[in-house]
């Protein structure tokens, strides 16, 4: 059984258990009876964000919406270590990253449940999103997960870190080849964000410093 439908019984399965309809569950979680429908028939996977809100609705623990581990999978480790930025990389109007040196690195221990398919991959580091330009999608102070990749790599509507000559900002990436030019796009419900546009000619000031392959967000 693919994950998704596995965690889509799980959820029709607690949500039975309570006797909660799918309306009832769907007030709960925000969102409508047509997508807690998707949820429990697979069709759409539930994020991390949804599995820790129905865990805490349903008052179990968010490993209990997997399959249980078998053995070989028992001798991996459960956490992996990341290195992790102190800072907040601006997800408002671009800014200036402090200045951090290698004393200033850390480190950070996530649960593979969490990075889901991003576990233990090579070249990905975590840091702060700061400020609500994208937050249609990773509300402020969100941990981002931050993958290297280069910019030939990138796919528009990614969501990229970058950095246009000293300012670091969080956005979504698009290549406009008709017009010559990089397109850094805010994803917000306020509209004064504007885009970043840089001509193909001034595009070597942009460094590109990863895509942003996962949020973690603390719900209120």
């Amino acid at each position: 059984m693919k994950l998704k439908k596995f965690i889509g019984s799980k959820i029709k399965s607690f949500r039975d258990a309570r006797n909660m309809n799918q309306d009832d569950l769907a007030v709960l979680l925000g969102t409508t009876k047509q997508t807690v429908s998707r949820y429990e028939n697979g069709d759409r996977q539930a994020n991390q964000d949804v599995l820790f809100k129905l865990a805490g609705i349903f008052k179990v623990s968010i490993d209990d919406f997997f399959p249980p581990i078998n053995i070989e999978e028992e001798k991996l480790p459960k956490f992996r270590n990341y290195t992790y930025y102190p800072i907040a990389i601006s997800a408002g109007s671009p800014m200036e990253a402090d200045a951090i040196t290698e004393n200033d690195v850390e480190t950070i221990s996530v649960p593979n449940i969490i990075m889901g398919r991003w576990a233990g991959t090579d070249g990905i580091y975590l840091t702060r999103a700061n400020g609500d330009s994208m937050n249609r999608v990773i509300p402020h102070d969100s941990l981002i997960a931050v993958k290297e990749i280069e910019l030939s790599e990138l796919c528009d509507g990614d969501i990229v870190v970058y950095s246009d000559g000293v300012e670091f900002a969080v956005k979504r990436f698009y290549n406009d080849t008709q017009n010559g030019r990089l397109l850094f796009r805010p994803d917000s419900t306020d509209r004064s964000f504007v885009d970043n546009i840089v001509s193909y000619e001034d595009a070597d000031r942009v460094k590109i410093h990863g895509k942003v392959v996962l949020h973690i967000t603390e719900l209120n």
